[in-house]
């Protein structure tokens, strides 16, 4: 690769290359607690070794939909996961899984033993935190103020720069991180020059773990809104030597070690390639951001007293594994920092800031805690800050003791201006389109699918930023016909995955008549289109709301004459009936069938009919069948329906019909005998299944007849009406009495 030139695309100080800031005050003897127990939320670790990055990425989805949360995660090793009800259940349900921990994982691993590197570096970090973390036994010497000041350049000041065609990108362009939320990779590349033997496994491990504690810590500060997914590429070649190479040559050895990555580049620019290098893992790992971090095996930048530095919003940032005084056991803090500038966050001790104005992040924040001057509301001791702040006891306390300031964490986008719990960049909604034609009208309703798309509107962004990018998901697609409730769409590609999906709906059976379909999404938030689409369509057909009803009754007899038990029809139809005829058809079970009677609609929205059958025999199963014609188009079945009437009497002393019953029964008494033979018939009483009297229907004296009917109407001797239950029928024939059940629908 051709050398690009010393001073190709340097963004240094206000908009570009930013440095950690490093006085650092000594401290000894002091002993660090467990990180894992300063960390508030109980985690899980869950092996997956070998999960590469797409199936690593369908993994976290689920989990995610499941509503759990995964701080961290890493390709080819596992995940960690917050303890939650159902949580260990759901990993142990995972193919991939291979074990679940919530201790330290033991490994067999021993000198001169094959070992995962991938698998090791995350096992370290877990471990680690469980252990009190090493500090030195000697104090350090305080060290003075040092900073990094190769040129405060942008691109638009920078000839050398603004005139090439490979550089690292503009402030807010397409690919730069916007916010410190959301599914974040991190690429980790170790550069190393082809012929040296730096790297050792444990170096290596330690580097992972010191990232993965810093993206833990940012996951933890963000209030989880952040979680991270670390790409361990382990040692890369370079021609070079990166120990050896001034910042402003980064390209040289950048450009070698991607190059050196089973990754199919289409530059050979080393700026475009860490780009291209962000896009495909985070479009693998079906995430909202990624950057790549560099660690070289050095203890300090040729030339200079910086620790690290970094690109505002990305790509990448560089730091050192020795950490110059600070060494190793620090690094997670630097990378912390760096990070922060990642996120959009500006420095805040005073060699690096400029004053507490400017305009900075998504949200074009001042930088209200720059040390520089006395700045309204300005704090101190921030992760922003110099490393001066903390003691080296309180770097290995991170979790409780270092904090992003109010202004930094406005700077990386973790505002909430109306404090309900949500952050503003997350305070979006869905918006809903078809993607299908629907007809005016229809001939039927019934299974035609309809097709659309939603997507979740970004929070606006400032007129700098190339893109708008939302780190919502749509979790559900709704629908609803005339205003009667919503209903859910199915996802087209079987599952809510990610900003936007195409959905399809099934219409219900609808009645005649005109309708609206509104359909709407829903995201992350819960946060539904304020605004549904609509489409305004008419069906010309008829439906029944509910399937014919039968039951049992008393109806009037042929002619006018007294009541007897029968049947009542009653059927309605959903929506306009077109001025149709219906038509009843009665047959027998395996019988003829018979037209019983044609009728026709007055009309209207909803019409409701009925029809009593009064010719109905004891004893005879029926079928009910229902046909529509309306106007224009071939009858249609609206239902069918058998029925059972009431056995013959013709065997029983008393008889109740219809039984069960629901607004009045007829009990029919055959007197056995005849005048002069000493029956008659007494009383007629309702019981209920306590035994209290509901009703008495009179006595009945000496009668010609040999058979008579009474009628209860379902109420008590008061007039008040019954409760639908069990009731027992008493007929009284002088000495002798008969009882029978009968049962009253609601």
């Amino acid at each position: 690769m051709s050398r690009l030139g010393t001073a190709v695309a340097r963004t240094f100080g206000i908009l570009g290359l930013l440095v950690l800031m490093v006085p650092f005050g000594a401290s000894a003897g002091q002993r660090a607690t467990p990180y894992h127990e300063l960390d508030p939320d109980p985690k899980l670790l869950a092996t997956t070794p070998g999960l590469e990055a797409p199936e690593l990425g369908e993994l976290l989805d689920r989990l995610e939909r499941r509503g759990f949360v995964v701080p961290l995660a890493f390709v080819g090793a596992g995940v960690v996961v917050l303890d939650a009800p159902g949580v260990e259940e759901a990993l142990r349900a995972e193919p991939a899984v291979k074990s679940v921990r919530r201790h330290p994982v033991l490994t067999s691993a021993r000198p001169g033993a094959s070992r995962d590197r991938r698998t090791a570096g995350m096992l370290r970090w877990w471990n680690a935190g469980f252990s009190v973390p090493g500090l030195g036994a000697d104090a350090r010497a305080t060290i003075s103020e040092v900073r990094i000041c190769a040129g405060a350049f942008t691109e638009e000041t920078n000839p050398a720069a603004r005139d090439q065609p490979c550089h690292a990108g503009t402030y807010g362009s397409p690919g730069k991180i916007h916010y410190a939320a959301g599914r974040i990779v991190v690429n980790l590349v170790l550069p190393k020059h082809e012929t040296a033997t730096t790297w050792s496994p444990q170096k290596q491990e330690i580097a992972t773990s010191e990232l993965a504690r810093a993206l833990n810590w940012w996951s933890l500060k963000s209030g989880r809104e952040a979680s991270f997914v670390i790409q361990d590429w382990g040692p890369a070649a370079t021609r070079y030597e990166p120990a050896e190479l001034s910042m402003d040559a980064e390209d040289l050895y950048i450009g070698d070690c991607l190059g050196s990555l089973p990754v199919d580049f289409d530059s050979d620019c080393a700026y475009t390639m860490v780009g291209e290098l962000n896009q495909i893992s985070r479009d693998a790992l079906r995430a909202h951001w990624a950057c790549t971090q560099f660690i070289l095996d050095a203890n300090a930048f040729p030339g200079s007293g910086a620790l690290a530095y970094a690109y505002l919003g990305g790509p990448h940032t560089v730091a050192l594994f020795e950490n110059g005084p600070l060494t190793s056991e620090e690094l997670d803090r630097v990378i912390a920092h760096e990070l922060g500038h990642i996120f959009q966050a500006a420095d805040e001790y005073a060699s690096g800031c400029t004053g507490c104005g400017g305009a900075w992040g998504y949200f074009r924040t001042p930088n209200g805690n720059c040390d520089n001057e006395i700045c309204t509301g300005q704090v101190g001791r921030c992760v922003m800050r110099g490393a001066g702040e903390y003691s080296e006891y309180e770097m290995h306390q991170m979790e409780i003791t270092m904090d992003p300031c109010r202004w930094t964490k406005e700077m990386a986008g973790l505002r909430d201006l109306d404090g309900n719990g949500i952050l503003d960049v997350r305070e979006t909604t869905p918006e809903t389109m078809f993607t299908s034609a629907l007809p005016e009208t229809l001939q039927s309703s019934q299974g035609l699918s309809v097709f659309g798309k939603t997507w979740d509107l970004p929070y606006p962004s400032p007129p700098d930023y190339a893109e708008e990018v939302t780190v919502n998901s749509i979790v559900g697609a709704q629908f609803s016909v005339s205003g009667e409730g919503w209903n859910s769409a199915e996802p087209l590609d079987g599952d809510w995955t990610s900003a936007d999906g195409g959905f399809e709906l099934l219409l219900p059976p609808l009645g005649g008549g005109p309708h609206t379909l509104a359909v709407r999404g829903v995201n992350t938030v819960g946060a539904e289109d304020p605004t549904p689409a609509h489409r305004d369509f008419f069906v010309y057909d008829v439906i029944l709301r509910e399937d014919l009803e039968i039951v049992p009754g008393l109806v009037h007899g042929p002619d006018g004459g007294p009541r007897r038990p029968g049947f009542e029809l009653e059927w309605q139809v959903d929506g306009e009936d077109f001025d149709s005829e219906y038509r009843l058809y009665r047959s027998r079970a395996n019988g003829t069938e018979e037209l019983l009677a044609t009728i026709r609609s007055p009309g209207g929205r909803h019409p409701r009919f009925r029809y009593e059958d009064t010719t109905v025999q004891p004893g005879v199963d029926y079928v009910y069948q229902l046909d529509v014609h309306i106007p224009g188009k071939d009858p249609k079945l609206l239902s069918r329906t058998s029925a059972a009437s009431s056995p013959s009497q013709d065997s029983r002393l008393v008889a109740m019909a219809p039984n069960p019953f629901r607004d009045a029964m007829l009990v029919s008494v055959r007197v056995p005998g005849g005048p002069g033979e000493g029956w008659r018939v007494t009383d007629v009483r309702i019981y209920d299944v306590r035994g209290t009297l509901v009703r008495s229907l009179g006595a009945l004296r000496e009668s010609e007849a040999k058979r008579f009917d009474v009628e209860w109407d379902g109420r008590t001797d008061r007039g008040e009406p019954t409760p639908p239950g069990v009731y027992f029928v008493r007929v009284d024939f002088g000495s002798r009495s008969e009882t029978n059940r009968v049962i009253r629908l609601r």
